[in-house]
């Protein structure tokens, strides 16, 4: 009787038709659902506390794309919903040690909480077994952008100014959740399929707590503030402004502000601050006046990430992104009736979508959902 419920009201909703006709038919499909339904047997539609368990067999692996210091990053496909994801996975043997486990729990403490955030790689859902630790991304399908500009020259200026508020906005969406990220660098940010920039890589990032100042000397010193090198405790958002003035020089000029083979010598020169511009005509007056003022030795000199925002060389309207496109009511009733179909009750569906429970259904639901939230880049350069 559930099943005919499911089909009537799905006759109704041409989403749930799409889905049902392009993945409800897959043997592995029928196989998965099958155990959804035997799991939640007795279950019935009631709320409750059931925990339906993800095992890695829900993923078809495919290419490593990538490698951190826990983990290995693979491009998977999400069986029930056939979409591509990125899936980390972080190896028990080398979590032997406790403070290696919690500097993991706190990167999922804190993907969880920036998850939401518009311009920032998205976690699906964190599961483990007896080898490893799984965390499941949305899949920036273009990579990172030392592989773009393997490939590409750097941005004109318009372009430029453009972009870069992208990240500039993304990076002020963390703070507004409170974590400060201090490793933005080209590696950590990542290109959508629309060519937008993802941030990600939280395994340094710090939540901000007047009680606990962060005081090691964390991230890659080309990009390292002053204030992290000093180790005094004065972390904080200003932190990222730094890195990304170190940032904005990099993607306008194709190098960094400061340089050494040595890095006692490296960080010498950055604690005091001394840098200078080419002698060419590449970057206007605003433009090198914006980095100088990121890049001030002194924190409390140093632009806030809302006056950088503010700042004349981002106030251009067409530098300004407008919101992503909200999900149609009609695509989330959609998705919910598929993924009842498979077998998920639809209280426990709710339950986890609205919870951000972080596990298997709510993964899916976030997957087929990803397709209504993305927007067409005005980045014409990279069209």
């Amino acid at each position: 009787s559930e099943d005919k419920e499911i089909k009537r009201e799905g006759d109704k909703n041409a989403y749930f038709f799409f889905f049902s006709g392009s993945l409800g038919g897959r043997a592995e499909v029928r196989a998965l659902s099958g155990e959804i339904q035997k799991a939640f047997e007795g279950f019935g539609n009631s709320e409750g506390v059931f925990e339906f368990g993800t095992r890695l067999g829900f993923y078809r692996l495919g290419e490593s794309v990538g490698k951190g210091c826990f983990g290995r990053v693979y491009r998977a496909e999400q069986l029930l919903t056939g979409a591509t994801v990125a899936l980390k996975a972080i190896s028990k043997r080398g979590l032997r040690d406790r403070s290696s486990r919690v500097k993991v729990d706190r990167e999922v403490s804190i993907l969880k909480r920036v998850s939401g955030c518009q311009g920032v790689i998205r976690l699906f859902e964190v599961f483990e077994d007896s080898d490893c630790v799984f965390m499941v991304f949305e899949y920036a399908r273009r990579g990172d952008l030392v592989r773009f500009f393997q490939t590409r020259p750097l941005l004109e200026e318009p372009q430029l100014r453009v972009f870069f508020r992208r990240v500039a906005e993304a990076a002020r969406s963390l703070h507004r959740v409170g974590v400060v990220h201090r490793d933005l660098k080209l590696e950590n940010i990542l290109l959508d399929e629309n060519f937008e920039p993802k941030i990600c890589d939280f395994g340094i990032s710090t939540l901000l707590d007047p009680e606990k100042p962060a005081k090691d000397t964390g991230g890659t010193p080309v990009y390292l503030a002053p204030e992290v090198i000093l180790a005094e405790g004065n972390v904080g958002p200003k932190t990222d402004v730094w890195s990304l003035g170190v940032l904005l020089y990099l993607l306008l000029f194709g190098y960094v502000p400061f340089r050494a083979n040595d890095v006692q010598i490296l960080y010498q020169k950055i604690l005091l601050g001394h840098f200078r511009f080419e002698e060419t005509d590449v970057g206007s007056p605003e433009l090198r006046h914006l980095i100088s003022s990121m890049l001030k030795v002194d924190p409390a000199s140093r632009l806030s990430l809302d006056q950088v925002l503010e700042h004349e060389w981002l106030a251009s309207p067409e530098s300004k992104k407008s919101d992503p496109l909200p999900l149609p009511e009609s695509a989330e009733k959609g998705i919910f009736l598929f993924l009842e179909s498979l077998g998920f009750p639809r209280a426990y569906i709710q339950q986890s979508v609205s919870q951000k429970a972080f596990n298997h259904v709510s993964a899916c639901f976030e997957a087929l959902a990803a397709q209504f939230r993305s927007k067409k880049s005005h980045l014409s350069v990279f069209d």
